[in-house]
């Protein structure tokens, strides 16, 4: 078998692992919640937008490796299997090594992305409302607000996940997490399958580097992809839905690094000097400077500027809860007060938290 019949394989079974996840996605909630303090809140309101934070700056820390670590407990699981074929031994250790040496790039390095033209942003929502342990993680420790998104009313959100070779420029997708690691690990083993049969039907004149490569090259973009839906079950209890985003411009390529590593010795990248206004912004978050994008939760072009509270069945923000440690009253006033002055006619609810949390 060829390397080009290899890869149409591997890609094709790639593509249907990723689809049958999807399928299952196809119905969003109502409604989501997202939690913030009062700058967010202000901001969220001030811009009509959300702000979608570069995945190495959310609160797990294995965000970036998660998948790849799965992927090596699935091999370790296999391995007898896969020794007892020749040149299988030797495929699977290629496949181990390849995903360790992600691992600890991630982990060591940091810089620069595998594929390194582009970065990745999200937003996390919740199906939970008025969540106690939530208020504490995101809500400003209960003094915060939890904004009610009707996601279906939010403008440019597409079902599907991110594809780094197909996904159209500011493109901005929905997607449900999976914490349940037998149903990660069913994923990730059912790609593996497929390349353990290939290594039991390969024939005498196969080009085992050929099938190293092609095997790493296409779990390496199923890991990519799926990293953006799955999640240790740690975090289970935030019941998290995100929205994705890639920036396909990112300039901070390996190029850029060699250049600002060793300036005499590398040019200095065309990205890097371009006279454009980035798409990334940049915000303070306690003792970290965050990059974000920003994702407009209603068309830009609207001429009504109280679409976002115009009175509909179900507008894009239906409500706010005051959280259970915030001066109430004077949190919904100050609401009132802002929205008057950006020029909302009219108001969503406002409901006060439940939770019963006092320090």
């Amino acid at each position: 078998m060829s390397k080009e019949e290899y890869s149409t394989i591997l890609s094709e079974v790639k593509h249907q692992s990723v689809q049958k996840i999807m399928e299952s996605q196809k119905s969003w909630p109502s409604e989501l919640f997202h939690y913030t303090n009062a700058t967010g809140v202000h901001g969220i309101l001030t811009s009509k937008a959300l702000f979608l934070t570069n995945l190495r700056y959310l609160n797990d820390p294995n965000e970036l490796t998660y998948v790849f670590s799965l992927a090596q407990k699935c091999l370790e699981i296999q391995r007898a299997d896969w020794v007892k074929h020749p040149n299988g031994d030797i495929i699977w250790d290629s496949v181990y090594s390849f995903l360790g040496h992600v691992i600890s790039d991630y982990h060591e390095s940091d810089l620069v992305f595998q594929n390194d033209e582009h970065d990745y942003y999200v937003c996390s929502l919740s199906e939970s409302a008025d969540s106690l342990d939530q208020w504490r993680a995101y809500g400003d420790d209960g003094l915060g607000t939890c904004i009610g998104l009707n996601p279906n009313k939010l403008a440019n959100v597409r079902w599907g996940l991110p594809s780094i070779s197909i996904t159209p420029p500011n493109t901005t997708f929905l997607v449900k997490m999976i914490y349940d690691e037998k149903e990660q690990m069913k994923t990730i083993n059912e790609f593996l399958k497929v390349v353990l049969e290939m290594v039991e039907n390969a024939d005498e004149g196969d080009n085992v580097a050929d099938v190293m490569w092609v095997t790493n090259e296409e779990l390496s973009e199923l890991l990519h992809e799926l990293r953006f839906i799955f999640k240790h079950k740690a975090y289970e209890q935030e019941r998290e839905w995100r929205l994705v985003m890639i920036d396909n411009h990112n300039y901070l390529t390996g190029e850029f690094f060699d250049w600002l590593s060793d300036p005499e010795r590398h040019p200095k990248p065309k990205e890097a000097v371009k006279l454009i206004t980035p798409a990334v912004k940049t915000r303070v978050r306690n003792h970290e400077i965050i990059p974000y994008l920003i994702f407009k939760i209603e068309n830009e072009d609207s001429s009504d500027d109280d679409e976002l509270f115009d009175g509909s069945a179900s507008p894009p923000i239906s409500q706010f809860i005051l959280g259970p440690r915030s001066n109430q009253m004077n949190a919904s006033l100050s609401l009132i007060h802002l929205l008057t002055e950006l020029g909302y006619g009219h108001y969503p609810k406002m409901d006060k938290s439940s939770a019963p949390y006092r320090v």
